[in-house]
This record gives C-alpha cells, structure tokens and sequence, in this order.
C-alpha cells in the first residue's frame, strides 16, 4: 500500500471573542455498484405499500366530475428507455413511475445531480427505495412495456394490439 503525504496549513487573525472550529474529513467515493450493492441490502419497500398508493391515486374525489378508475405505467425507464431491471423510487416522490436503480447510480456516478427523472425533484441516494409491486409485476409479466393498474390495486398487462 503506498502513503501519499498531504500537508494542510491552518492560519488565522485571532479576534477577541471570536472562536474558530475546523474539521478534516477523509472520504472515499464509493462506486456504482457498492452503492447499487448497499441500495439491494436496505431491501425491498412491501408490495402493500405501492397498493395502497394506487388506491389512494385512484379513489374518486367528490368535488371531481371526472372519476380516474385505472392508471397507466411504463415498465420501461424513463432515463435509457429499457426495461425496469431493478425499479427504484424516491421515497418522498408520490408518483407510481419507477426509474432503473442501476442506471440512476450510474448516472449519478458521472454527473451527480440526484434528481428523479419522473418528477424533477430532489431524489439523494439515501432515500431511494426499490419497489417491491414493480419487481412482482416485472418478474410475472415479461411480454409487455406498460401495465394498467385498477382501482383495487391489482394490475393487468397492456398489450399493443
């Protein structure tokens, strides 16, 4: 293992009553795949919860003329436009989209900006959450890009006619 010496130089005007604090951190970037690796650790948000987000969405509002019964969702990542391998959401996002876990690290990696790519919100690393619905429905549904969800929760592929 090879040592690199640093060397930092502290300096300052003393004032009467006046005092300074100063602190030294010694970080190291972690990768892509560590933080990937850590994000899998955390584990996967309950299915339960996604439903009843679903439910919430979908409940009529009584001051609405227009009632929502069903909603649609893409399996595909809005970021690279792939299917959803490993689907992740920030957990102060109250949307139902979910973006590629891998593919939002990666990016990050290169360029940290932490932003959902659905809503445009502050999405860091520790808030982010993998779906445990999206990995149901990826896992039981391979043949279809979009889904539609119902009032109850469940959901149905979308197929292209």
């Amino acid at each position: 293992s090879t040592t690199v010496p640093n060397t930092i130089v502290v300096s300052w005007t003393a004032e009467i009553g006046r005092s300074y604090s100063m602190a030294v951190y010694l970080v190291k970037q972690l990768s892509s795949s560590v933080l990937l690796q850590r994000l899998r650790i955390k584990g996967i948000r309950n299915p339960d919860h996604s439903r009843a987000l679903i439910k919430e969405k979908l409940t009529a509002d009584p001051d609405s003329e227009i009632a929502t019964t069903s909603l649609r969702v893409s399996l595909l990542c809005p970021l690279g436009k792939m299917r959803l391998a490993i689907p992740c959401r920030c957990l102060t996002c109250s949307h139902l989209q979910c973006f590629d876990a891998t593919l939002y690290i990666q990016m990050n990696e290169k360029k940290p900006t932490w932003v959902c790519p659905v809503c445009d919100k502050k999405a860091p690393y520790e808030h982010l959450i993998i779906d445990g619905l999206f990995m149901e429905i990826l896992k039981y549904c391979t043949d279809c890009d979009e889904i539609q969800f119902k009032e109850d929760g469940s959901w149905a592929p979308m197929r292209s006619k």
